[in-house]
């Protein structure tokens, strides 16, 4: 594994009291306390991770900047499995994506080798993650930090993870997205993110003007594949089918998290089919 952050003392233990604050009622906002037992507040971009940061939870922390209301930003959440396997989890989209501008940047992991990183072109009018340039050319890339994952039924004896179960065999242990409730509308239908399926067809209207790619960051360890989340969104897994078959190009990496930083693993396969 190579590594890609090294967060030496910077990143601190922290265990997560309640969230949201009970001074900051924001769900951004957790309470913690530290290894002494002193309390703080922290930024948790992540959310709950899909029931995976709760109170309770450890935390693994950096110091946020001078003038903020937080003392510390989450950057990994240490989470004990059902199986009583421990894993160390990242839990920041921003810093999803510092970590594959680093791999890009630093050759680490460069599928993308002759196209140079850019900051967005001021005539392109689309947001993206990233934004790559070759000879006037523009490759556009979605960054989607996966932070959950499938999980073999025979073991879950408790059924506490129905939603993630997978019954191919042999089971081979995915990360998975998106997660989350239907809560959202996407041209009538129930979604877990619209946003994340309007990038699909705004790409695929728009795959002739730009090469566009979405990678999918695996935030953790354990996995081996990547597959998209038919049972939580079956609209999307559908909609990233159809935008492989219109020529998008989809990726999907290992990031291994240890106290001290993060590494890089390797490229995971993707599989599209229903499961």
């Amino acid at each position: 594994m190579k590594k890609i952050f090294d967060f030496k003392k910077s990143l601190i233990p922290l265990t997560l009291i309640n969230r949201p604050s009970k001074s900051i009622k924001s769900p951004y906002v957790a309470d913690a306390k530290n290894l002494k037992g002193e309390k703080c507040l922290v930024h948790v971009p992540g959310l709950g991770l899909a029931g995976q940061c709760l109170n309770g939870s450890t935390i693994l922390a950096t110091p946020s900047k001078t003038n903020s209301k937080t003392d510390y930003i989450a950057q990994a959440v240490c989470y004990e499995d059902i199986d009583k396997k421990k894993v160390i989890i990242g839990a920041n989209p921003y810093t999803a994506e510092l970590i594959c501008k680093s791999l890009i940047q630093n050759d680490i992991w460069n599928p993308f080798k002759g196209w140079d990183l850019i900051s967005k072109p001021k005539n392109l009018d689309y947001k993206a993650d990233l934004y790559l340039e070759k000879n006037k050319n523009f490759h556009i890339i979605e960054i989607k930090n996966v932070v959950c994952a499938s999980y073999d039924p025979r073991r879950d004896k408790k059924g506490e993870k129905t939603r993630f179960h997978d019954y191919k065999t042999p089971f081979l242990r995915a990360g998975v997205y998106p997660y989350g409730d239907l809560n959202q509308f996407y041209k009538g239908k129930k979604v877990v993110s619209e946003r994340s399926i309007r990038q699909i067809d705004l790409m695929k209207k728009n795959k002739d003007k730009f090469n566009f790619c979405i990678l999918f960051l695996v935030n953790r360890g354990d996995c081996e594949i990547f597959k998209p989340c038919w049972k939580a969104d079956p609209i999307y897994a559908k909609s990233l089918l159809s935008a492989q078959q219109c020529g998008i190009n989809l990726l999907a990496i290992k990031i291994n998290w240890t106290l001290n930083g993060c590494y890089f693993d390797k490229e995971l396969k993707i599989e599209l089919e229903e499961w």
